[in-house]
């Protein structure tokens, strides 16, 4: 386990990963949460079979007919590309998008999904 990820694990204990290992998130997700890891409620990582899958930061959870919450995706793309988006985890329809990135770098992604969070932060 990298320095990232193992420090990520410590902020995880508080938050929660869904039962599963903070190990199992991708870099990228252990550095988003090194400084902002009080914003999401729960974290989901990522299915280790699934390729593409995302690593899911709950901003939200609510369980009630409805919906289950609001969430920050994590996902690769190639060549060593990602993005990120925010959805609503609707459990009839589909799970519509309110916001994504284009596909970028490690770094431009932080960037862009930080940059997000405050302002989301400041419009709650």
């Amino acid at each position: 386990m990298n320095k990232n990820a193992e420090q990520a694990v410590v902020k995880l204990r508080a938050i929660g990963t869904g039962g599963k290992a903070a190990s199992q998130l991708y870099g990228i997700t252990s550095r988003l949460l090194l400084s902002h890891a009080h914003l999401f409620v729960k974290v989901d990582p990522h299915e280790q079979d699934d390729v593409g899958g995302s690593d899911m930061l709950w901003l939200s959870t609510k369980d009630d007919d409805l919906t289950e919450g609001e969430l920050i995706g994590i996902s690769p793309s190639h060549e060593g590309l990602w993005y990120a988006n925010h959805d609503y985890a609707n459990k009839c329809g589909g799970w519509p998008t309110v916001w994504q990135t284009p596909v970028k770098s490690e770094d431009e992604i932080i960037e862009l999904v930080v940059a997000y969070l405050a302002d989301f932060k400041r419009r709650r």
